[in-house]
């Protein structure tokens, strides 16, 4: 029975031409900060939390004011008088919990809204990164996808050329052809995925990111447990979260005294000038006020700023011990995923040691197609998972050092350690 030539799905120029044009020559820290600097510029929901800052300064500033004296003037006549009358007054409060605690909130208001905005930037820095790392992540899967094609279609080639000799059956280039195909596929669809993050980073920074020149570095874990860096650095400042909660823990204190204002005297310096037909009238004295009665109204506000202000004490617990949590979390993630790493890394370099061993033995007839495409398929799968492992924990890496209170930008320059040229 004569045997007949398999058609080949040959296409090393494209796949040469592709894998070029996959060729990352990353730029180090400088790309990811500058997208990041750029999503600070255009980001929407971070413009929109900054103007939102912008206008709790100037409701802190507005509270501070309140004690300032106020100056009225009127100027009329009654129906028995023949010439107008003008009042100047002016009243100062000298003392008024109201206002005194209209004042004491001026300062805590103006860090509780600049606390606000560092927690939309760390958000920021989260949905930044989780962008542009999906998109080195998705990058990277391509080209192996790339490569792990190539690697088949060279088996293909190889079962072909010992099929038209008469030592492989059939099922050894169908075997290799499918795998082939199945790579191909994989190429194809990790398309949409980049897109996908080539668009979420456009709606972030504006910027296109057709040519992204970044992808994983290597031996990245060997040189944090060297290092003994493998949870990041020390703490820098107090989480913006953590200092947002105490800040609305003292507007509840204030709120409580406020609350206690209604029951309270009130003290006014009062100045006041008054002229009429060329006479004028001066006077300065002190106006004591009394509140005429106690309200039910007023007993409830009193309840319920006790019930705000413990409301706010147990948002900050939950605030500390949610992010205790996650720091404690990550940083055991990472140790052990760094160990992992070094594992995978091992494996990485076996694997390809089996696949090149495993193609002689086939040329010399000693193992089966099989076999080399299992080796093949094996070398990328080990690939493929110490990819996402690293990935994985560069995210990690990322939470924890904004979780001990890195700045945004510290955080990120110090991730960009996982990515290199």
């Amino acid at each position: 029975m004569a045997r007949k030539p398999f058609k080949l799905l040959r296409t090393p120029l494209l796949l040469v031409a592709l894998a070029t044009a996959l060729t990352p020559i990353w730029g180090g820290a400088a790309e990811l900060l500058g997208a990041f600097e750029l999503a600070l510029q255009n980001d929407r929901s971070y413009l929109n939390a900054l103007a939102e800052e912008k206008l709790g300064q100037l409701d802190a500033r507005r509270a501070g004011l309140t004690y300032l004296p106020t100056i009225y003037m009127e100027q009329g006549r009654s129906a028995f008088e023949k010439s107008d009358r003008t009042t100047i007054q002016a009243i100062q409060p000298l003392l008024d919990f109201d206002k005194y605690t209209s004042l004491k909130e001026s300062p805590v208001k103006a860090a509780y809204a600049q606390a606000t905005l560092g927690v939309r930037e760390l958000e920021l820095a989260k949905r930044l990164f989780g962008a542009y790392s999906s998109l080195v992540r998705s990058n990277a899967l391509r080209k192996l996808a790339l490569l792990e094609s190539q690697a088949l279609e060279r088996q293909v080639q190889r079962a072909q050329r010992r099929f038209d000799l008469g030592y492989a059956s059939v099922m050894d280039v169908s075997l290799a052809q499918v795998q082939y195909a199945q790579a191909m596929a994989r190429y194809q669809s990790l398309q949409n995925d980049i897109q996908l993050a080539q668009q979420k980073l456009f709606s972030l920074t504006g910027a296109t990111y057709r040519n992204l020149q970044s992808h994983p570095a290597d031996d990245v874990a060997a040189t944090l447990l060297q290092e003994g860096e493998v949870s990041g650095d020390a703490q820098v400042i107090e989480h913006p979260q953590i200092t947002q909660a105490k800040e609305l823990v003292q507007l509840a204190e204030l709120g409580v005294t406020r609350s206690k204002s209604s029951f309270l005297p009130q003290l006014n310096l009062i100045v006041r000038n008054s002229q009429f037909a060329g006479m004028t009238d001066d006077y300065q004295g002190v106006q004591l006020s009394f509140p005429s009665g106690v309200s039910m109204y007023g007993l409830q506000a009193g309840q319920r700023a006790q019930v705000d202000l413990e409301r706010a004490r147990r948002a900050l617990e939950e605030v500390e011990e949610q992010l205790r949590l996650e720091r404690e979390s990550t940083e055991l993630a990472l140790k052990v995923n760094a160990q992992e790493l070094v594992f995978r890394s091992n494996a990485e370099a076996v694997s390809a040691q089996n696949v090149a061993s495993t193609e002689k033995a086939y040329e010399a007839g000693i193992v089966k197609a099989s076999d080399v495409v299992n080796a093949i398929l094996a070398k990328f799968e080990v690939q493929r998972q110490k990819l996402l492992l690293h990935m994985s924990m560069s995210e990690q890496r990322l939470i924890n050092s904004l979780n001990r209170g890195a700045s945004a930008k510290k955080s990120l320059e110090d991730v960009s350690r996982f990515f290199s040229e």
